[in-house]
Order: structure tokens, then C-alpha cells, then sequence
């Protein structure tokens, strides 16, 4: 998550989204006062700019977030959903700067995030036992404010070359993204997601993430 004073922009990351490798971008472009969540300590070496700011002002503490998020309370952290930025940061600056996330295809982040949460399992699941398991498969909790998109502009990682370009013209900024993608090399099965999932697993995607089916048109082919 990143927030800059300097250009008037907040990030809210998602996961399995190239969201890390946006995040490195981005951070490239931040400056002293600028607030840089930290990211998977591997990819830290990509960056210039490594996490700052991240603690969140007395005024602004958050309140009723969960045991965990009580626990971190007092900073801004990586994954931070919109509606606690919004809280930390106060409702004028979340109205004044530009908002954005990025979004994906729930079929094919399934399976990305399936790769990735279980790159220590041993033995791994199968993607049907991590897919019931519902670990986390929907995004939507991140950037939803009241169970409508919160932020302003929500990137598509189908088209990100073509959506951050446009992004840097608004910005005014030169975003590039890292020639090493971030968390790229975790997925040991490339086939289009139509080879890879069953109906039971298609099942419990479309179940799980039905909002972001709804809210962006994704569909199965």
C-alpha cells in the first residue's frame, strides 16, 4: 500500500494482481514524506525506496479492525483494505488524492493464489481442498467501501501495460514496472485457467468472488 503526499495518490494492493510489482513501481516515484507499506522481503532488493511512514498518528488510530489488525493498529501495513486507509488517513485527503487498485480475472488469480499459498506445503493440496478451504480467494474486501468499489480507478491486470500507461498520463509520472516480476516464478502450471479448473472448483470461485464477477464482467471465456 502506498500513499504519496508528493503526487496525491493512495494504492490499495490486492493480491495476486501484479500488485507488488506496481507497488515497486510506484515506489520509485515517492518522496521523504511519502508512506511505503513494506512488501515480501525478496523484492525489496528491486526497489529504491523500501517502507517509511508507516506509522499511523494517535489522532487517526484505527478502531474496531479485528484482534490481529488491533495488533497493528498503529501502522499502515501491506494489503490494507480502502475503508481502514480512509480511517487513518481521514475522509478530506482520501477525497483529494486519486484512489486506485487492480483487478483480475478470479479464475486465473485462483490458481496464481493457489501456487503462492502453498509454495511451503508439503504435501500441497489439491486446488479443490485449498479452494474450499476459502483462503482469502476474493479481493473485493480490499478496495469495497460499504460493499461498492471505494476507490476511484481500478486498474485490470488483462490490460496493465495499456491501464498504467494511462495512469501515468494522469499521474504525470513515468511508471514503469520492474523488468523481474515480483512473485513470478511460484505458479508451476501455465495452462489457461479453462484446462485447469473443474466445475466444482469453477463452483466455489464464482460463489466466492461473486461480486467482482458482477461489479467488472469477468466470465469464463
Amino acid at each position: 500500500m502506498i500513499v504519496s503526499h508528493q503526487h496525491q495518490f493512495v494504492f490499495v494492493k490486492t493480491a495476486k494482481t501484479a500488485g507488488t510489482s506496481i507497488e515497486i513501481a510506484l515506489s520509485d516515484h515517492c518522496g521523504p514524506n511519502d508512506i511505503v507499506t513494506p512488501i515480501f522481503h525478496k523484492d525489496e532488493v528491486l526497489r529504491e525506496v523500501g517502507p517509511q511512514n508507516t506509522r499511523i498518528p494517535l489522532r487517526s488510530r484505527l478502531r474496531d479492525v479485528g484482534s490481529v489488525r488491533q495488533r497493528l493498529a498503529g501502522q499502515y501495513w501491506n494489503h490494507m483494505p480502502a475503508t481502514y486507509v480512509r480511517s487513518a488517513l481521514g475522509q478530506q485527503v482520501w477525497d483529494q488524492y486519486l484512489t486506485f487498485t487492480v483487478e483480475r480475472n478470479p479464475y486465473d488469480r485462483a490458481i496464481s493464489k493457489y501456487w503462492w499459498a502453498t509454495r511451503n506445503d508439503d504435501p500441497r493440496p489439491s486446488l479443490l481442498e485449498f479452494l474450499a478451504a476459502g483462503r482469502y480467494l476474493s479481493n473485493w474486501p480490499k478496495y469495497a467501501i460499504d460493499d461498492q468499489v471505494g476507490v476511484d480507478l481500478v486498474l485490470r491486470y488483462e490490460s496493465l501495460e495499456k491501464d498504467l500507461a494511462e495512469l501515468s498520463d494522469r499521474l504525470a509520472l513515468d511508471i514503469a514496472l520492474p523488468q523481474t516480476r515480483a512473485k513470478g516464478n511460484f505458479r508451476a502450471d501455465r495452462r489457461p485457467y479453462q484446462e485447469v479448473l473443474g466445475a466444482e472448483e469453477r463452483a466455489v470461485i464464482e460463489r466466492v468472488c461473486a461480486r467482482e464477477f458482477e461489479t467488472f464482467g469477468y466470465d469464463w471465456l
